[in-house]
């Protein structure tokens, strides 16, 4: 039970491209994309969840201008 190894991020080198979406923000990253990505699928769609309505609204003014990233939904109740 205490054999808790630590591993450096870089040897999950599948996952190295989500740092860009959570670059700058305090998200977590959770849902299906895990799957996708070890399962050498399509990535559909990645989920990003915020502590708090500050959080996501921090996100939001970073984001708002930039192409590349749509706000699809926002549970700010869940």
């Amino acid at each position: 039970m205490g054999d808790l190894m630590l591993r450096d991020g870089d040897e999950f080198f599948k996952l190295s491209f989500l740092k860009r979406f959570l670059l700058g923000t305090n998200g977590i990253i959770a849902g299906g994309c895990f799957k996708n990505i070890f399962n050498g699928e399509r990535v559909k769609d990645i989920d990003i969840f915020f502590r708090d309505k500050r959080d996501l609204s921090d996100v939001n003014k970073k984001y708002q201008d930039n192409s590349d990233f749509t706000l699809l939904k926002n549970f700010m109740n869940v």
